[in-house]
C-alpha cells in the first residue's frame, strides 16, 4: 500500500506530541506504575468473585515441566470500575522468562514488573512431571514507599463483603493445553506497615504460555521498546496478546494474497482510572480523532511490520510511534501457519459455536469484556479461543 503520511502531517503531529508530553509522562514509562489500593475498594459481590478464575473448555494434559521454559507470557484477568461502580473485567498479557531448574522447580523472571518502576525478584514454583503446579507466597519487589510487596493467594469473606490475602496458602494450578493455568486467584499485597494488606493487583484467571515472538515499538525519539507476544490465527485475523507491551490484546486482519495487514481502530489497553481506555489509531487518524484509514502494514514468513501509529484516550492524551514490528522466533513460518490453518478451517464444517463468560456461563453472543468461544465441528472436534470485546 502507498505511504499516505505527508511531511506536513508529520510536522503537525510532532508539535502536538511536544505540547502533550507532560500529560502522558507516566504512560511513557511503559508500565502501569500503580498506586496501592485498599481491599475495601474491591466492590464486586461474592457471587461474581466465586469461581471467576475457572474457565470452560480446558483439558488437562500430562506434560513435563521442561516444555514450559524460555520467553513466556503471563495472562491474567483483573478488573476496574465504571462511573457507576460496576465492575469492568480487564485482561492483561505481559512478557516474562521461565527457567527450568531441573529439580522439579521453575524460576519466573519479570513477574510483576508491570506494577513498579523498581526491580522485581525472580520467583520460584514447583511444576512436576504430571503438570501439577504450586507456588508459595514470596516477595515480588521492595518499594521505597511501602516496603516488601508479595504475591499471595486471596480469599473472600462473604459476611464482610471483602477479600483478604492468605499468605500461608499455596497458589496452585496445572499445565493445561500448553498453558500453565492457576487454580488460585492471587494478589500483590503490601506485607507490613501502615498500608499492610493494601494491594497493587488482584488477579482472577491467570495463565502462563510460551511466547511466540517479540514486538518492537520505536517512538519519535528513536527509543525502542521490546516485549514478548503470543499470537493465534483465526479465520482472516491474527490475534496478538501482549500487543504494545502494556496488556490486553489486538486483532489484525490479514490478506494472504498481497501479504498485507490492517489493524482496525480498537481498544488497546485500560491504563488507570485517571487515563482510562486507550485505542489504536493510524497516524493521520490520530491527528483528526475521527476519520482516516486503519493502520496498515506488510508481513512475510517471519515478521509483521507497519508504519507510524499511536494510541489515544477519550481525553485526547496520546503516545505516538514511528513504526512497529513483530518478529517471530526462529523456526516459525507465519505464511505456512496461515495456509495450514485455512486448509483445516475449509476442510471442516462448523456444527455450532457457543459463547461463555469468564464464570463459565453460556451467553447468546459475546458480551463486553472477556468471552470464551467454543466452536464445535461436525467431526466431533472442538476449538476454544478467548475473545476480548
Amino acid at each position: 500500500m502507498k505511504h499516505f503520511f505527508t511531511l506536513l502531517a508529520a510536522m503537525a503531529f510532532a508539535s502536538a506530541i511536544e505540547a502533550n508530553a507532560q500529560q502522558v509522562n507516566q504512560l511513557s514509562k511503559r508500565n502501569r506504575s500503580l498506586e496501592p489500593k485498599s481491599l475495601s475498594e474491591v466492590r464486586m459481590p461474592a457471587s461474581q468473585l466465586k469461581g471467576m478464575h475457572k474457565a470452560p473448555g480446558f483439558k488437562v494434559m500430562k506434560s513435563p515441566s521442561a516444555e514450559l521454559a524460555g520467553p513466556a507470557i503471563v495472562v491474567y484477568e483483573s478488573s476496574s470500575y465504571d462511573d457507576e461502580g460496576n465492575p469492568i473485567p480487564l485482561y492483561y498479557y505481559y512478557g516474562i522468562d521461565v527457567a527450568n531448574n531441573g529439580d522439579g522447580t521453575i524460576m519466573i523472571s519479570g513477574f510483576g514488573q508491570w506494577l513498579t518502576n523498581s526491580d522485581v525478584n525472580d520467583i520460584t514454583a514447583k511444576l512436576d512431571e504430571d503438570g501439577n503446579f504450586e507456588m508459595d507466597s514470596q516477595v515480588l519487589f521492595t518499594s521505597s514507599d511501602y516496603g516488601n510487596v508479595s504475591i499471595a493467594a486471596w480469599d473472600y469473606d462473604e459476611e464482610a463483603n471483602d477479600l483478604f490475602p492468605v499468605r500461608d496458602a499455596k497458589i496452585t494450578g496445572s499445565y493445561i493445553d500448553g498453558e500453565l493455568v492457576f487454580d488460585t486467584p492471587w494478589g500483590a499485597f503490601i506485607d507490613s506497615g501502615e498500608y499492610k494488606d493494601y494491594y497493587f493487583e488482584i488477579a482472577f484467571t491467570t495463565g502462563i504460555v510460551n511466547a511466540t515472538g517479540v514486538m518492537t515499538d520505536t517512538d519519535k525519539a528513536g527509543d525502542q521498546y521490546h516485549e514478548y507476544i503470543v499470537h493465534a490465527i483465526e479465520g482472516d485475523s491474527i490475534y496478538v496478546g501482549g500487543f504494545f507491551g502494556m496488556g490486553e490484546s489486538a486483532v489484525m486482519k490479514y490478506d494472504l494474497t498481497n501479504k498485507t495487514i490492517t489493524i482496525p481502530n480498537q481498544r488497546i489497553l485500560y491504563y488507570s482510572s485517571t487515563y482510562g481506555v486507550f485505542y489504536s489509531y493510524a497516524f493521520n487518524r490520530l491527528l483528526s480523532g475521527s476519520s482516516g484509514p486503519d493502520i496498515s502494514g506488510t508481513f512475510n514468513e517471519s515478521e509483521i511490520s507497519w508504519g507510524p501509529w499511536g494510541v489515544m484516550n477519550a481525553q485526547g492524551d496520546y503516545l505516538a510511534y514511528k513504526g512497529s514490528k513483530i518478529q517471530f522466533f526462529e523456526g516459525y513460518n507465519l505464511i505456512e501457519d496461515i495456509t495450514s490453518v485455512k486448509q483445516v478451517e475449509t476442510s471442516k464444517e462448523v456444527a455450532r459455536s457457543k459463547f461463555y463468560n469468564v464464570q463459565g456461563i453460556e451467553t447468546t453472543q459475546p458480551q463486553k469484556g472477556v468471552n470464551i468461544q467454543v466452536t464445535e465441528y461436525t467431526d466431533g472436534s472442538k476449538k476454544t479461543v478467548k475473545i476480548l470485546k
